[in-house]
């Protein structure tokens, strides 16, 4: 007898996580996706804070427009981060 509840309480158990897991789907998707933005944004702005250092320390240039894609990346990579979890 109480093994056969338990079947019944796993089934409907098992059920509910399905419709649940169903229901929020497009909402994993969707924090994954921003999460590989966020992810490809914190590359580029390594890139172009490396390129900028580089630059700087090996010709004595500053080059203003590589710190600002730098900084483009970081502000796109928190913007994503943000929406990966709501």
């Amino acid at each position: 007898m109480e093994n056969r509840i338990k079947t019944e309480n796993t089934k409907e158990s098992s059920k509910w996580l399905m419709s649940w897991i169903s229901a929020e789907k497009s909402i994993y998707v969707y924090a994954s996706v921003s999460i590989l933005f966020s992810a490809t944004c914190f590359v580029g702005f390594s890139c172009f804070l490396s390129k900028f250092a580089a630059i700087w320390l090996a010709d004595d240039i500053i080059l203003p427009y590589k710190l600002y894609y730098a900084f483009a990346f970081m502000a796109g990579r928190y913007f994503f981060d943000i929406f990966s979890r709501c």
